[in-house]
């Protein structure tokens, strides 16, 4: 089956999880978070258009407690059959793809007093239907308690929508590169990302009828090679160790186009997540286009591209993963390819910093020449 572009979301408003960044004027990395009402007109509006399909997942973190109160499957994926919004109201029809264990708070089969005739009416409930969608695992329940028992959103467009789109594999080895790529990110994957201003030759523009530009999706998605399994068949001592071998892999996003060694400001900044996908959009303004067209050169005749360096990272190495890269733009062309190797030619050399014998201060210290040197 061909790849869709999933987009996770994260709620700005989530003090867990509070923006970094909203726009390009700030001086903070971009990054997944939205506002609620954001998030809530994207999944509606992706709904009715039909091309895509929208799931929801809950935390690993849910209490037993949490779990019997709510009738939730920790680490789980549900799907999301309708969204709706009745008067004040946002509510999702949801299914859990197991057919049992359905939702048993707010607005659930179990809270019939909060169905009033008007609601059932908007939805399309009748009072027969409450029995046959807790046997099949469907459920309504408001937005807002979404945001409170799921972790992430995840919506998956139809890959046909998209004019240009590309797909890469690779392997990314637990020995490549140091565990934690805080102060070193040489050896993680890298690939160039080239983004053409217009057609070539063709002299039009990248924005849509709106003229407010266009955007790049950029998708990687981790190869899972375990199998899911229901964590009621667990121990609880087994249920916790699967989730502390969990991977948490994410993708930064530098404006440069070539292979990069220190973690500087990216543009966007990745959020790590154990989830299989993760999916960032690169917004590129009417503007911002019409100047790479207009910047022409022998190497570049119709235009120079705008240019990012993607890299992989891991919060911390433990397995080796295998991964695929996809990028989807509906209006302008591109170039992916993997960013040229490290030099072959590599020293490692082992030394030590200690106090009062190789640690002499900063240049201005009479020390200074004490400090390890190196030509």
């Amino acid at each position: 089956t061909r790849q869709s572009p999933l987009y996770i979301v994260f709620f700005a408003e989530d003090k867990t999880n509070s923006a970094s960044g909203s726009s390009s004027s700030s001086n903070k990395p971009l990054d997944n978070r939205q506002r609620e009402d954001d998030v809530w007109e994207r999944i509606s509006s992706a709904h009715k258009f039909g091309d895509c399909l929208i799931t929801i997942s809950t935390s690993n973190s849910l209490s037993e407690a949490v779990q019997e109160a709510s009738g939730l499957v920790p680490g789980h994926a549900y799907a999301v059959l309708n969204a709706v919004t009745a008067g004040t109201l946002r509510m999702l029809q949801v299914k859990n793809p197991w057919a049992r264990r359905s939702w048993k708070g707010r607005f659930s089969s179990k809270d019939r007093g909060r169905w009033t005739p008007g609601l059932q009416k908007a939805l399309g409930v009748a009072d027969s239907d409450f029995d046959k969608m807790d046997k099949q695992g469907i459920f309504w329940i408001d937005f807002s308690d979404c945001r409170e028992y799921f972790r992430s959103f995840f919506l998956n467009w139809n890959a046909a929508l998209f004019l240009f789109r590309t797909t890469v594999h690779g392997h990314w080895p637990v020995s490549q590169g140091p565990k934690i790529d805080t102060y070193y990110i040489g050896a993680c994957p890298q690939y160039s990302l080239k983004v053409h201003g217009s057609c070539s030759g063709s002299g039009s523009g990248s924005s849509d009828a709106s003229g407010v530009g266009t955007s790049i999706w950029i998708l990687l998605s981790r190869h899972v090679v375990t199998k899911d399994v229901d964590p009621d068949t667990l121990s609880s001592a087994a249920a916790a160790a699967l989730r502390d071998d969990e991977t948490y892999l994410t993708m930064h996003i530098y404006r440069d186009g070539q292979r990069l060694y220190a973690p500087g400001k990216p543009l966007i900044r990745g959020i790590y997540s154990s989830d299989p996908h993760v999916l960032s959009r690169i917004d590129i303004s009417e503007s911002e286009s019409k100047l790479a067209q207009h910047d022409v050169s022998l190497e570049h005749p119709h235009g120079k591209p705008i240019e990012y360096t993607l890299v992989l990272s891991q919060a911390e190495k433990r397995r080796d993963v295998y991964y695929t890269l996809s990028v989807y733009s509906t209006a302008l062309p591109f170039q992916l390819k993997p960013c040229p190797p490290l030099p072959s030619n590599q020293l490692t050399v082992t030394g030590g910093w200690k106090a009062g014998v190789t640690a002499g201060g900063n240049v201005n210290s009479r020390l200074f020449h004490q400090n390890p040197q190196y030509k």
